[in-house]
């Protein structure tokens, strides 16, 4: 009986030596003329190489170009055994996987556990994006009562120098909730691409995610910390005035 299966792979950072022990995994899979070994790569820049051997991964443009996805694939068509692995670069939808199928029993779960084993030596990615993805509709609502906490910090804050009442304080929070709802579903957008369920890291200098990761960090640092340092320090002031 024929078994299959599709593992997918999340919330993983994977490098060079990972490609390459993956690559080699298969390269010294069982082979002849009824056999199909392929690697290929895809760049962003609509360019893609390809070829039967695992020194594709050790070509040059790997590190002058950014990879958009990588490719490999093993194929008996004698005993129809498949091995198949999709990584796609800065996958925030969950496309990549690895596909395994046989009428083989020992020959489907050796692969299977190898692959597995290979998956676990790379770097654990955040699970940011997972939840996201996962948990939509409650990552929706803690976004709106964050927006709503948010402006409601910002009419306290206000109230020191106009005095405007509970009422319209509680007005113009529901109003502000709006742009900041926006404000915030542009940061998780942003920490999407900064947080990919999967990311190829070859070169850092070609590493978007690692960038991005730096500039929230910078901003999270400079900019929105003091800001909640600020709201905690008014509310402590404005209860210790009362």
């Amino acid at each position: 009986m024929k078994k299959e299966i599709k593992i997918n792979i999340r919330n993983k950072i994977i490098e060079k030596d990972n490609i390459m022990d993956l690559s080699k995994y298969i390269e010294n899979l069982k082979h002849d003329e009824n056999t199909e070994i392929k690697f290929s790569i895809n760049f962003f820049d609509n360019t893609s190489i390809y070829s039967e051997t695992k020194d594709i991964f050790t070509e040059r443009v790997c590190e002058e170009r950014e990879i958009k996805s990588i490719r490999m694939k093993y194929h008996d068509y004698t005993l129809k055994n498949h091995l198949s692995i999709y990584i796609y670069n800065y996958d925030v939808n969950g496309f990549s996987n690895i596909e395994i199928s046989s009428a083989e029993e020992s020959w489907f779960f050796t692969t299977k556990s190898k692959i597995e084993e290979l998956l676990s030596y790379c770097k654990k990615q955040s699970k940011i994006s997972d939840l996201l993805i996962n948990h939509f509709r409650l990552s929706v609502a803690i976004m709106i009562l964050i927006s709503f906490i948010s402006a409601v910090f910002t009419m306290l804050f206000l109230n020191n120098f106009i005095k405007y009442g509970i009422e319209k304080i509680a007005y113009f929070s529901l109003l502000l909730t709006i742009p900041y709802t926006i404000i915030y579903s542009n940061l998780c957008q942003k920490l999407e691409g900064a947080y990919p369920l999967v990311e190829i890291s070859i070169k850092e200098k070609n590493n978007i995610a690692k960038k991005r990761r730096k500039i929230l960090g910078t901003i999270f640092s400079l900019i929105i910390l003091p800001i909640i340092l600020s709201f905690i320090y008014d509310l402590i002031k404005l209860a210790v005035s009362k």
